[in-house]
C-alpha cells in the first residue's frame, strides 16, 4: 500500500457541512416531494425581473475573462449605493469568497481572530482554512445584547491573547436577527482601535431591516460609530439576500486606499474573478425601483410575525429585527445536545428542518435557527404547525 501524505492540519479544525449528517434523507424528502425547509437561509422568491432579462447568452462578453476587481459598470454602482470611491470596491464570490481572501490577506498562521457569537456558522471554517484560530465570545447566554455592552467588553477583553489579530461580527446578525446598536457599536470600535485589530463586519443582511430603518446606515458617515476606524475595517455585502441571488456568488468587500493592493493581489490569486453573468445580473438588480426592496422586506416580515403568532406562547425567543430567521431558545424544553439532536430528527421524520444552534456558536446547544423566507405562506403555515406539535410534546 502506498504512503500518503497527511492532510492538512487545519482540516481537523473544520466541520463538515453544517447540515450534512441529515443531507441523506433530506435529499430523499426532497425527491418525493415532501421536504419543508427551514434550516438554510433561503428564499422563495425570484430575483427582480430586470436581473432575470440582463443576461444575454449570446454576448462574448459574458463568457470572456472579466478585470479581477469586478465589472466597472457594477463597482460604480455599489460605490454609489455606499457613498464610497470606485476603487474601494472588490467585487467576489458571496461574502464567502471575500471573507476567505482576506482572511489570508491579513493574518499570518496561527493568529486568532474573535468572533462575536452566535454567527454565522461557516466563519469558523473559513478561518481555519486560513490556518487560523477562530475565538468564540458569547454576545449573551441568550444569544441576544443585552442592554448596555460592559459584558460583552469584559468578555472580549478575556479572550484576548498576543496572537489576537482581529474580530468579526454580523450586522444584522445571523442567526439571531438583532441589528448592534450606536452604543454597541462605539464600544466595539474602542475594542478594536485600542488593541489594533482588523474589523471584519459581515453585511449580508444590510438591507433587510423590519424597523423605521429598511437598511443599515453607511460606515462612511461622519456620524458612524466605525467611521474611526475605516482603515482597520473590511465590509462584507451580498446580492444574495438582498436580491435573492444567492445561486449566482455575487458578493462585494468594501475596502479602503491602504488595502487595494493586497485585495487586488488576493483576488488574483484567490479565485481571480466572480462570474460575470451574475455581475451582469447584479449591475440590473441596483437599477430596479426600490419598490422591489420594499415588498421584499414586506412580505419577509409578514412571515416573520406569521412564525411568531405560531410559536410565541410555546417557546421563548426574540422577535428579529433583521434577516429572515428566529434563533429558538430550546432550554426549558432541552437539557442536551442530543435531546435536541432528537428533536431534529423527529421533524425530520415529518418532513421539516430546523438549523441546531451550536454550528453557530458552542454556547448555543440548546437552540435551533428556524428560517421563515424558505417557503411560501401556506408552506411556511404546514410546517409551523409541526413544529409547534412536536414542540408542544416537550412541555
Amino acid at each position: 500500500m502506498p504512503n500518503f501524505p497527511e492532510l492538512s492540519a487545519s482540516l481537523k479544525e473544520i466541520k463538515g457541512g453544517t447540515f450534512a449528517d441529515f443531507a441523506s434523507r433530506m435529499a430523499e424528502l426532497k425527491e418525493t416531494g415532501k421536504l419543508l425547509p427551514l434550516h438554510l437561509g433561503d428564499s422563495y422568491l425570484l430575483p427582480p425581473k430586470e436581473a432575470l432579462e440582463a443576461v444575454d447568452q449570446h454576448d462574448l462578453q459574458t463568457h470572456v475573462y472579466a478585470p479581477v476587481p469586478g465589472l466597472p459598470e457594477l463597482r460604480e454602482a455599489i460605490a454609489g449605493k455606499h457613498e464610497t470611491a470606485y476603487e474601494n470596491v472588490f467585487v467576489t464570490t458571496g461574502i464567502t469568497g471575500g471573507l476567505n481572501m482576506l482572511s489570508h490577506a491579513l493574518f499570518s498562521p496561527t493568529e486568532e481572530v474573535l468572533v462575536i457569537t452566535p454567527s454565522w456558522p461557516l466563519i469558523f471554517g473559513i478561518l481555519s482554512s486560513a490556518h487560523l484560530k477562530p475565538v468564540q465570545v458569547p454576545i449573551s447566554e441568550n444569544g441576544w445584547p443585552d442592554k448596555h455592552p460592559n459584558a460583552l467588553l469584559k468578555n472580549l477583553e478575556a479572550h484576548l491573547s498576543p496572537k489576537t489579530k482581529g474580530l468579526y461580527f454580523s450586522q444584522p446578525n445571523n442567526p439571531a436577527g438583532f441589528v448592534l446598536n450606536d452604543t454597541y457599536l462605539k464600544t466595539l470600535a474602542e475594542f478594536v482601535a485600542k488593541h489594533q485589530l482588523w474589523l471584519l463586519v459581515d453585511e449580508a443582511y444590510r438591507d433587510l431591516l423590519y424597523g423605521e430603518s429598511s437598511q443599515i446606515p453607511n460606515v462612511y458617515s461622519s456620524e458612524h460609530p466605525l467611521e474611526c476606524i475605516q482603515k482597520q475595517t473590511f465590509r462584507f455585502c451580498s446580492f444574495s439576500k438582498s436580491y435573492a441571488m444567492a445561486g449566482h456568488r455575487i458578493g462585494y468587500v468594501l475596502g479602503h486606499e491602504n488595502s487595494r493592493q493586497a485585495i487586488h493581489k488576493m483576488r488574483t490569486h484567490h479565485c481571480y474573478q466572480a462570474p460575470v453573468s451574475g455581475q451582469k445580473m447584479a449591475i440590473a438588480a441596483l437599477q430596479t425601483s426600490p419598490l422591489y426592496l420594499n415588498e421584499m422586506r414586506q412580505q419577509y416580515k409578514s412571515l416573520r410575525d406569521l412564525s411568531v403568532s405560531a410559536l410565541k406562547d410555546i417557546i421563548p425567543f426574540r422577535v428579529s429585527d433583521a434577516a429572515y430567521y428566529l434563533f429558538l431558545d430550546l432550554r426549558q424544553q432541552l437539557t442536551s445536545k442530543k435531546e435536541l439532536d432528537d428533536l431534529l430528527l423527529r421533524l425530520l421524520d415529518d418532513g421539516v428542518t430546523l438549523a441546531r444552534g451550536s454550528v453557530f456558536g458552542k454556547d448555543f446547544e440548546c437552540f435551533a435557527r428556524l428560517c421563515f423566507s424558505a417557503l411560501p405562506e401556506g408552506k411556511l403555515t404546514q410546517a409551523l404547525s409541526i413544529v409547534k406539535t412536536h414542540l408542544k410534546t416537550r412541555l
